[in-house]
């Protein structure tokens, strides 16, 4: 018998050459061949007759060829035309480029054959699937007479050969590793084995049952993450973390603030306070949406650490974002006796030495940097706290290199990008949730619009107005930093040269990712003093400082960027008292899907719905990146469309904890292994 991790060449009639092929669509081992879902599935039970036949049905016939005939093209291919009836009617079938069927499909063959009716002069089915019947044992065969399944293929590989493999790892396979559960979880569940689902969905006896079957395997990939990171949960909260007290200093900080925290603020703050307090390590994600005000509670929750003894790492992905966390908390304290430094790989060396060994004697209170953070020769004396700001843009492997530069150190990951509660569960079911879910009183209105490039001159008189009538400020976002010979797209190079010229008494300014970090500065400080009024530039200024007086945001070929990408960009405007303006350009042709998505952005600025339309329009993998982002790469779950299953799953993973915490009983701890492949934090 073969086992589920054997290579997939030594189930019958692969081989080292097919084996190959089926690489190419990932089916490497038996388990990837057990894996390989059907898309579909065809009902030839009902076999019919032609003189009954509906143009445009999908229909069975039994019957026998009465006449063949091969031709060839002006361009060398071949056409194979067979004129076949059941004795009620005929129907003619075409195939292109398979000379072979000369010596298959010959005068008094008898077949079966499943395909859609066209009519051209006559009744006729184009490349339809056959098989061949044997006149004396009269029988159908597997792959016809039956719910046939219909697999997602690759050249060199026919749905009848690989419906042959399947069946051969199906008998000849050890499937004893796919009966999971005991019979107590599996009533608790409402479900049934994988085995069991496995065969189901590669033998159903109704296209009902297959799907059934296709559910069942989604629910246990869910199943196997889902508890997975429930008891990495459980492990989590059990540890020992630093005891963390509310100090007064934090009390008269709070109150002092020259604004008042919303009531999600002041929520969050507390559910970050109570768990540090438990003497428990906190593992918490921060959700907030762009200007929800997640720093200020960041700060908070340090402070406390702070004054409790211990040290605080917030580290961010970019220079520009670390600088602008600096300014900002140290404007907060800079009448305090809390010390904050800031590390970058822009620092001198010198500089960073000093701040390096400041860091591990302990002078250090709160450091803000980069991935300078995480360098071997940063120490700390005491670090309490890591705070990670746009967490998706760190591998897990970076994040836990933070934590580990201290001891029962708590952890606390924020994210500006709202992530739909589906993705959260996957992402993140190991950390506790919360969200700032209202924005600061006093926002104004952003209002967004999608206009065709014919009206761009139109948009530069009323930005060339609002400049010189009410001194607003200007963002101009391209895709590009220069231009490029596959791309017909606008660059922000070659923009900015235009927009130069037509706004020739307007300081204009450039910024993207390959200047150096001295300019990035200097020209973030030179248009945040309204030195500059229009800023050209590529995504870089997604992370920019706030500039109250910048009200107008151009986005052009917005159809290249993500919704939730979108959303964070129009964030940035709408930080003053002022009506704020977000114009998305695009040439005069764009698909279906992308009218969808923009016309989502000019709708809401809800950025839960503007993820959830993400998702739902481009899948996972294109908004938060590959698997070290922790994303599993799920066969046949589908987190966008399977959003009840995922929830069953995670109700069933609770029962199994609760059930067993060690989950000695069941066989679930053997794919654990693979899944610590995607989860490595802590």
């Amino acid at each position: 018998m073969l086992k589920i991790d054997t290579s997939v060449k030594y189930v019958k009639g692969v081989g080292p050459r097919v084996s190959q092929i089926l690489s190419r669509i990932n089916i490497k081992t038996v388990e990837d061949l057990l894996f390989h879902i059907p898309v579909r599935y065809v009902d030839q039970t009902n076999i019919k007759k032609i003189k009954d036949i509906t143009i445009g049905e999908q229909a069975t016939f039994v019957g026998t060829i009465l006449d063949t005939s091969f031709r060839r093209t002006v361009r060398g291919k071949t056409i194979a035309e067979f004129l076949f009836s059941d004795g009620t009617g005929n129907i003619k079938l075409l195939f292109f480029n398979q000379p072979y069927l000369k010596n298959t499909l010959k005068r008094g063959t008898h077949l079966i054959i499943f395909g859609k009716i066209d009519f051209f002069k006559s009744y006729q089915m184009i490349q339809p699937e056959f098989d061949i019947l044997d006149r004396q044992k009269g029988d159908l065969k597997e792959n016809f007479g039956g719910i046939i399944p219909v697999y997602p293929l690759t050249e060199g590989i026919s749905q009848k050969y690989l419906r042959k493999i399947v069946r051969n790892a199906i008998d000849n396979t050890d499937l004893s590793p796919y009966n999971i559960l005991d019979e107590k979880i599996l009533k608790d569940c409402s479900t049934m084995q994988l085995r069991d689902a496995i065969m189901s969905v590669h033998a159903p006896k109704s296209i009902k049952e297959g799907f059934q079957a296709k559910k069942i395997i989604a629910f246990y990939e869910f199943l196997f993450i889902q508890t997975y990171l429930e008891r990495k949960k459980i492990k989590t909260k059990a540890e020992k973390g630093v005891y963390i007290k509310q100090n007064d200093f934090v009390k008269n900080f709070t109150a002092n603030l020259p604004f008042k925290l919303t009531g999600a603020q002041k929520n969050v703050s507390e559910e970050i306070l109570k768990d540090m307090q438990t003497g428990r390590k906190m593992a918490r994600l921060l959700q907030g949406d762009v200007g929800s005000g997640k720093t200020i509670v960041a700060l908070i929750s340090a402070l406390n650490v702070v004054k409790n003894g211990y040290q605080v790492a917030f580290m961010a992905p970019t220079e520009i974002l670390a600088n602008q966390h600096y300014k900002k908390i140290t404007g907060y304290l800079q009448d305090s006796d809390i010390t904050v430094e800031l590390l970058t790989g822009g620092i001198k060396a010198s500089q960073k030495k000093e701040i390096k060994e400041k860091l591990a004697s302990g002078e250090v209170n709160i450091i803000i940097g980069t991935h300078a953070l995480i360098e071997d020769n940063v120490v700390f004396k005491s670090l309490g706290l890591a705070i990670i700001d746009e967490q998706h843009r760190f591998g897990v492997e970076q994040r836990s290199k933070l934590l580990n530069k201290g001891s029962n150190t708590h952890l606390l990951v924020m994210t500006a990008t709202p992530i739909p509660r589906s993705l959260a569960m996957t992402l993140y079911g190991d950390l506790d949730i919360s969200v700032i879910d209202e924005l600061p009183p006093g926002r104004k209105e952003i209002v967004t619009r999608w206009i065709k490039d014919d009206k761009r001159f139109e948009l530069y008189d009323f930005i060339k107005r609002r400049i010189t009538e009410m001194r607003d400020q200007v963002y101009a976002i391209y895709p590009l930093v220069e231009e490029s010979d596959k791309l017909d797209l606008k660059s922000a190079t070659r923009m900015f040269e235009e927009i130069k010229k037509y706004f020739t008494d307007i300081e204009v300014g450039l910024i993207h990712g390959r200047i150096n970090s001295a300019e990035k500065e200097e020209i973030m400080r030179r248009f945040a003093k309204g030195e500059i009024k229009i800023l050209v530039g590529t995504t870089v200024i997604e992370v920019g400082i706030d500039v109250p007086n910048a009200t107008i945001m151009v986005i052009e070929h917005p159809e290249r960027f993500g919704l939730s990408q979108l959303h964070q960009l129009r964030g940035r405007i709408g930080r003053g008292d002022k009506k704020s303006f977000c114009i998305l350009i695009t040439d005069r042709y764009i698909s279906d899907v992308a009218i969808k998505r923009l016309k989502t952005m000019e709708r809401t600025r809800n950025g839960f719905e503007i993820a959830e339309e993400d998702l739902r329009l481009r899948g996972p993998g294109n908004i938060y990146g590959t698997r070290q982002h922790g994303l599993p790469d799920f066969k046949v779950a589908n987190i966008v469309k399977d959003g009840d299953t995922l929830m069953k799953a995670r109700e069933c993973a609770k029962k199994i904890i609760d059930y067993d915490k060690d989950l000695e009983y069941n066989k679930l701890m053997d794919r654990f292994e693979d899944i610590d492949r995607y989860y490595r934090i802590g």
